[in-house]
């Protein structure tokens, strides 16, 4: 059935296109008109129909709006569909547009026989929120139904091929990073912006842990690359914290090795021969402040640095002692170093002892030279109770943790289990989960070791996700 424009209707974009394929079951549907005062229905059929009688046999979801936008989900992927818009505009009859067609993918990190993410504990305050998996490339809600998927992403266990660190940035789009690639995508799997380390001018650098888009508009990421040390003219592999502008420039560079060679922890490459890996793994700009916090992992060590000067604030770990590296301070082997709003540092602290789990910390910053940083809170992660009992073995990597806008926290557990929960200030646990894969020969389920899962919690970020996939 065709549709009949009347005077008082204007002519808007439908999305999705026709015959498009998406990646993705939570869809933006722009409607095929537009007037000022219009209620409007969507009735969506699981198949491929041109005929209005065998379409309205085989409607799964039928939605409603006041705007002519509006987003919803269909059952499956890799599936065909068949939708069509209904307005009705101050009591006249309801008008009925064109059978619109779209289907969508399918890889095998969606299928649910073969790839999960197990609830253990059901989320009761943040049913509307999802969860990014990182080794698989996937998005879930927090049923644990894989919604979006990162195209031609194939799950390869324990190896750095798989996708890390995939979240959505302030502008609508998803950064992550993979096998030393840094990506910026749209909801689509559109390349926006990209960088192999290979193509910047007298730099070969390798991407590694963290890569973000600033608010400016800018790049900012962790990249090793291969230096000569001054101490002992040596070639070793050193940590860069690199911003790039639009185009790829770089436009500021803060370098582990300068301020290694000018620290206590001097006395690190001369012991090792010069190959002891610091290993930069986080960090966390504070654009209205203009400072940034870089995590040293394998020294225990949180280095703050006045941007865009480079010069270093303090640190927060222990000195230097030669029989002794921060084992006595209050984190050891850190991820994901954050700042709250109210002053406190935040960070999963992995650990890297077999024999206890994780912790999460709030660490409250000195106010002045005399005063000294405090825990003000911590909290042993449960990531026996929530794997099952199941750990990794010495020196497992990985871990996130994210201060959510009521103040709980989501964490992941990275290489531990590839655990991750929701945690309150008052130490409940709100929601938790494991990704699983599906062992055939074994016939049971084994934990995925994600390396840093992250929640998307921000309901008007989503959105602008989602409706920047029309641009």
């Amino acid at each position: 059935m065709s549709f009949l424009i009347l005077s008082h209707l204007s002519v808007a974009a439908v999305f999705p296109k026709e015959g498009s394929k998406l990646n993705y079951r939570l869809i933006g549907f722009s409607l095929p008109y537009d007037s000022e005062n219009g209620k409007y229905k969507i009735e969506i059929a699981i198949g491929y129909y041109n005929n209005i009688d065998s379409f309205k046999k085989n409607i799964v979801v039928t939605t409603t709006s006041e705007k002519n936008k509006l987003i919803t989900e269909v059952p499956s992927f890799g599936k065909k569909y068949t939708w069509r818009a209904v307005n009705a505009t101050n009591g006249r009859t309801e008008q009925e547009s064109q059978l619109y067609h779209f289907s969508t993918g399918f890889i095998p990190v969606v299928d649910t026989s073969m790839f999960r993410l197990k609830i253990v504990k059901q989320a009761e305050k943040f049913k509307d929120d999802y969860v990014f998996v990182d080794a698989l490339g996937t998005l879930f809600d927090m049923k644990g139904n894989p919604v979006w998927y990162l195209p031609g992403v194939k799950y390869e266990p324990n190896t750095t091929i798989q996708p890390r660190d995939i979240k959505v940035s302030s502008f609508g789009t998803i950064t992550y990073l993979i096998n030393s690639f840094i990506c910026e995508i749209n909801y689509n799997g559109d390349t926006l912006w990209s960088n192999n380390g290979h193509n910047t001018k007298d730099h070969e650098f390798g991407f590694h842990h963290q890569f973000n888009r600033l608010h400016n508009g800018h790049y900012m990421a962790l990249a090793s690359e291969d230096v000569v040390c001054s101490v002992n003219n040596k070639k070793i592999t050193s940590g860069n914290l690199v911003e790039f502008d639009e185009k790829g420039n770089i436009v500021w560079m803060w370098k582990v090795l300068d301020y290694i060679l000018n620290s206590d922890l001097r006395n690190y490459v001369t012991s090792f021969n010069g190959v002891f890996d610091f290993h930069d793994n986080a960090f966390y700009f504070d654009q209205k402040k203009q400072v940034v916090y870089i995590s040293l992992k394998n020294v225990n060590r949180v280095v703050k640095i006045k941007y865009p000067e480079g010069n270093v604030l303090t640190f927060y770990g222990n000195k230097f002692n030669k029989t002794d590296m921060g084992k006595d301070f209050a984190f050891h082997c850190q991820h994901a170093v954050k700042h709250s709003d109210d002053g406190n540092l935040y960070l999963f602290d992995n650990g890297c002892n077999i024999s206890t789990d994780p912790k999460l910390l709030l660490l409250h910053e000195p106010i002045d030279d005399k005063d000294s940083i405090k825990v003000e809170w911590e909290f042993q992660c449960p990531v026996t109770e929530i794997a099952g009992g199941s750990k990794m073995g010495e020196n497992p990597g990985g871990g996130n943790v994210k201060l959510l806008p009521d103040k709980s926290m989501f964490v992941s557990t990275g290489l531990r289990s590839g655990a991750m929960f929701i945690v309150s200030l008052d130490k409940n646990i709100l929601w938790s989960a494991v990704p699983q894969v599906w062992n055939k020969a074994a016939k049971r389920w084994d934990m995925i070791l994600s390396y840093k899962s992250y929640m998307l919690s921000d309901q008007k970020r989503l959105e602008q996700l989602i409706w920047n996939a029309e641009k």
